[in-house]
């Protein structure tokens, strides 16, 4: 997501949506109350003709926002407060439907922007992080998903196998080897916990099986496409394969925490906490590793947003991170059967610090 224009004192601020997963950041940066503005389509009536439906700019003052995780759109429901006034359209309802590529106007109901909470929302992004892995019997292309796009991190030429001629198999089988070294090396330079690999035929299989032996910790999703290459790896993006990655990195980070809190719960009591005031306490004593929130909880009531607001903040000061939980998933559940916030910290905090705030 790129910030084009910003007015902290007025609590005005442009942003340019540039993934999928920028929808879901402005999901986060845009409540009930503010005002909305983008380019959208309305059914009006021209004098002397029928209703059609025209491209115009509106502004609505926000009454709801509809996310639906890897759908590729956001809707923005509200009140028109703003638009071309030959169509007498202020007053009426209207629901802005904000896609990739779009740019959109906020206007903060509280007069003010916070950009240190935009810069730590726009840093959640890294979590969606992953691979995708191309390949055919003669080339690959292996390239890194990150908020801002796609990267091309590595491409070359593969030694087709052949059954009449041994060398060529055995070249073949070298040349299988050397690509899951490539990609195990990329996994732990980049940090990088999840690779999608596509192919046609069983090369993906096989070069999955290596990769799962070799790092049972990562995550290894196959598919098939017609070719390797950039080719193959536009093809999987076509086949929705960002959206699978997404989802499969949330879930792994929201289980890992969760195990992870769990697991030093029963061991040390006293290095974790849970619940939203008890973690901004232990924030701002600079208590917290890693904390998780569940994603409904930033939607909640002006008490329950403030003390999320300043959670984030706090992170950025003292440097712990913060994931933001999906509500609806098995670990959002689970994490909302804890009380909606848990983290695990940097050093026990006494009993009596825990039971004083319970």
């Amino acid at each position: 997501m790129d910030i084009e224009a910003v007015d902290e004192d007025k609590g005005y601020l442009r942003v340019k949506v540039e993934s999928e997963d920028d929808l879901w950041l402005l999901s986060l940066l845009v409540e009930e109350g503010d005002v909305v503005a983008s380019r959208t389509t309305r059914d009006v009536r021209i004098e002397g003709s029928e209703k059609r439906r025209i491209p115009m700019t509106l502004a609505v003052r926000v009454q709801g926002i509809e996310f639906q995780p890897f759908s590729g759109r956001l809707r923005i429901k509200g009140v028109i407060v703003e638009g071309p006034e030959e169509y007498g359209l202020r007053g009426s309802h209207h629901t802005l439907s904000i896609d990739v590529g779009m740019s959109v106007d906020i206007i903060k109901k509280e007069g003010r922007v916070d950009l240190k909470l935009v810069e730590k929302i726009l840093k959640l992004s890294r979590r969606g992080r992953g691979l995708i892995v191309a390949v055919d019997h003669d080339e690959y292309a292996v390239a890194l998903l990150q908020s801002q796009g796609l990267r091309y991190i590595r491409e070359g030429y593969m030694q087709s196998p052949s059954k009449r001629d041994p060398k060529a198999y055995d070249a073949y089988e070298k040349s299988l080897l050397e690509l899951a070294e490539t990609i195990k090396r990329i996994l732990e330079e980049y940090g990088v916990s999840i690779v999608a690999i596509g192919s046609p035929g069983a090369i993906a299989e096989e070069i999955a099986r290596l990769i799962r032996d070799a790092m049972p910790r990562v995550k290894v999703i196959t598919d098939s496409v017609s070719m390797g290459g950039r080719a193959g790896v536009e093809e999987m993006l076509r086949r929705g394969t960002i959206s699978k990655i997404l989802s499969e990195q949330a879930a792994i980070e929201a289980e890992e925490i969760l195990r992870n809190y769990i697991e030093t719960l029963s061991r040390e009591p006293e290095r974790v906490v849970a619940g939203l005031e008890m973690i901004r306490k232990a924030a701002e004593m600079n208590a917290v590793k890693k904390a998780a929130i569940l994603e409904s909880l930033l939607k909640g009531d002006r008490a329950t947003r403030e003390i999320v607001n300043e959670i984030l903040t706090l992170s950025i000061e003292k440097g712990y991170d913060v994931l933001i939980v999906p509500t609806e998933s098995p670990a959002g559940e689970r994490l909302r059967m804890m009380g909606g916030a848990i983290a695990i910290l940097r050093y026990n905090l006494p009993l009596s610090f825990i039971e004083d705030n319970n």
